[in-house]
Parts: C-alpha cells; sequence; structure tokens
C-alpha cells in the first residue's frame, strides 16, 4: 500500500469492514469516492485480501475480489512490476483460488524462475500435492542460491515456506529448516512470531 496516506487506508477499511455484506458494486463506489485512481483502490483491496486483514477464515472476500479484479484488469494494461503481479498472485493462494493465481504466474515468471517455483510450492500445498510443494520449493532455493542477481534478503521466505511443508508432511526436520529462517530474517517482529511457532512444533511432536 505504499503511497496510500496511513488514515485514508484506515478509514476506507474502517468503511469496508462496516459494508462487508454489501454488494461489490456498492463497495466500488464507497472506494471510488475515497480513493484518488484505480491503483490506490488496488493497493487498499489486496491488502484487506491478501493480509486478511479481518482476519476470520471463511471470510466471504468475494466483494473485495470483484473489485480487486476490476482494478487489477484496468491496471494491467499501464506498466506494472513483478511485486504488483505478485500482490495479485498472493491474494489468490491466501484464498485458494489457485487456477487464477497459476494464471497470473504464468504471465510474469518463467517456470525456471525461483519465485515461479515458490508460488507453485504454495500452490501445491494449499492443494495437498505436498511433494510436489516440497520439490517446487526445494529448486527455488536452489536456484535462488545461484542466482547472482541475488543478494539473499529474501532467503528467510523460501525457507519458511519449506519449513512449513516439511511440517505439513510429519517431516521433523521442518524445525531446523524455521530455525535456519529465524537467523536469516531481520524483521523483528516476524522473528518473534517464527519463534512462537518454531516452540509451539517443538511441543506438538
Amino acid at each position: 500500500m505504499d503511497g496510500v496516506p496511513i488514515e485514508k487506508i484506515k478509514f476506507i477499511i474502517n468503511e469496508l469492514h462496516y459494508n462487508i455484506k454489501m454488494k461489490g458494486t456498492m463497495v466500488f463506489i464507497i472506494l471510488q469516492t475515497s480513493c484518488k485512481d484505480d491503483m490506490e483502490i488496488f493497493n487498499i483491496v489486496s491488502g484487506v485480501c491478501s493480509i486478511k486483514i479481518f482476519g476470520k477464515k471463511g471470510e466471504d472476500y468475494s466483494n473485495y475480489i470483484q473489485i480487486l479484479e476490476r482494478c487489477w484488469q484496468d491496471w494491467k494494461t499501464e506498466k506494472v512490476t513483478a511485486f504488483n503481479y505478485n500482490i495479485v498472485i498472493k491474494m489468490y493462494i491466501s484464498i485458494g483460488i489457485y487456477d487464477k493465481a497459476e494464471k497470473e504466474l504464468k504471465e510474469i515468471y518463467n517456470e525456471n524462475n525461483e519465485w515461479h517455483l515458490k508460488f507453485m510450492a504454495q500452490i501445491h500445498q494449499g492443494s495437498g500435492a505436498l511433494e510436489e510443494a516440497l520439490d517446487n520449493i526445494t529448486k527455488a532455493i536452489g536456484i535462488y542460491d545461484k542466482n547472482v542477481k541475488s543478494d539473499g534478503k529474501y532467503k528467510f521466505a523460501f525457507l519458511r515456506d519449506k519449513a512449513e511443508i516439511l511440517y505439513n508432511m510429519g517431516n521433523d526436520d521442518c524445525k531446523d529448516v524455521l530455525k535456519q529462517a529465524i537467523k536469516e530474517v531481520t524483521d523483528k517482529e516476524l522473528k518473534k512470531e517464527w519463534e512462537k511457532v518454531l516452540e509451539s512444533w517443538i511441543h506438538d511432536r
């Protein structure tokens, strides 16, 4: 949501929160009156969807998806970056719409790109294909490590995905991989959150 004033974000999110049962077109009108352009609407709505700002499983995101897609299709005709695509892909994965996530993924990355493989690992994990997910993330990490353009600052995200896949497979190596991810991550809040996850995994098995 870069470039969008925080107070505007809070106001619009509150409006959306109280009108969550409204039809997509009605919510879109609220956004149009509060935002300067489709890009700003896109940033806010994608944040709501991908971060799951309302936080409850089973939340009805259909209205927000409709708005996001409406903005995205218009905005895509302009110059967009891989980062912008990543927001959409993450949003689709987080709410389990894997076919659309994969479609957007194919538009921006080739199949041997580390980010393509990372997202495919998430898609396979979400659909229960854990062996495929592990294969994807293992390849992704290998490519990421060899990429001369990579400065290694996102290695933690790849390791975190691998740890979660291993955990869901019942593989105890998940703990060591998560320890590696914790060592790599620089965000203090994220580090604390992952340390709690690691502790729960240790006590779980």
